[in-house]
C-alpha cells in the first residue's frame, strides 16, 4: 500500500513538473504580431489621413517635375504620427526622414523625371493598389510568419500562403521603444532603401 501511495505521489509530482509554459519568445511574437495587425487595421481605414500631408510637391502648384520634399508638411506628418498613429514610433520617423532625403537626392539628380522616385507606390504596403486589397494578402494568417528577434529588434517576414519564393515575402522591421514594439520599417519600403544616400 505504501509503495502504491509513493508511486502515485511521484507520478503526480512528475506530471506537475512536466507542465511547460510558453517560452518568452512566444509572448514577444504575439506582441509583434499585435503591433503589425493594429497598425495595418488602422491603415486600411485611414491611409487617406497620411496621404493628406502633401509631403511631395511639384513645381509651384503643378503635380509634375521638378519634385521636392515639403519639409513643413513632413514635420506636420511626423507630429500626426506621434499623436495619432498606432504602431509607428521614433525609429520609423527617422527612417522616413532618411527616405525623404534619398528621394530628394534622386529628384535633384533627375529633375525632369515624370515619376517621383520613391513615391510611385505605397510605402506601407509596397503595392499600387488600395490598402484594403493589399493588406489581407500581406497579413495572410494561413501564410508563414517568421520572427527573427534579437534583443529589442525584430525582422518579421511573412510568406503568404502559396507564395513560391523570397520575392513574394513581405518584410518589416520593428524595434522596442519605451517597452512597446513599434514598426521601424514597414512592409512597403524597397530593398536597400537606406543604402541609397
Amino acid at each position: 500500500m505504501r509503495s502504491s501511495l509513493l508511486k502515485i505521489l511521484l507520478l503526480t509530482v512528475a506530471c506537475t513538473s512536466m507542465h511547460v509554459s510558453l517560452p518568452a519568445q512566444s509572448n514577444t511574437e504575439a506582441a509583434v504580431k499585435k503591433t503589425i495587425n493594429d497598425f495595418y487595421t488602422w491603415y486600411t481605414k485611414n491611409s487617406g489621413k497620411l496621404d493628406a500631408f502633401r509631403v511631395l510637391r511639384g513645381k509651384g502648384n503643378a503635380e509634375g517635375p521638378p519634385f521636392r520634399i515639403d519639409w513643413q508638411a513632413a514635420n506636420k506628418y511626423f507630429a500626426y504620427i506621434r499623436k495619432s498613429v498606432p504602431g509607428l514610433g521614433e525609429q520609423f520617423i527617422g527612417n522616413e526622414t532618411t527616405y525623404f532625403k534619398v528621394a530628394e537626392k534622386a529628384f535633384k539628380a533627375n529633375p525632369t523625371d515624370e515619376i517621383a522616385t520613391g513615391f510611385d507606390f505605397d510605402r506601407f504596403t509596397g503595392g499600387q493598389e488600395s490598402p484594403e486589397y493589399v493588406v489581407p494578402y500581406l497579413l495572410d494568417e494561413k501564410g508563414t510568419w517568421k520572427y527573427n528577434i534579437k534583443g529589442n529588434n525584430c525582422t518579421l517576414t511573412i510568406h503568404p500562403e502559396g507564395s513560391t519564393g523570397p520575392t513574394e515575402a513581405a518584410r518589416a522591421q520593428l524595434v522596442k521603444e519605451g517597452g512597446k514594439w513599434k514598426i521601424a520599417v514597414p512592409f512597403g519600403y524597397p530593398e536597400g532603401w537606406d543604402k541609397r544616400l
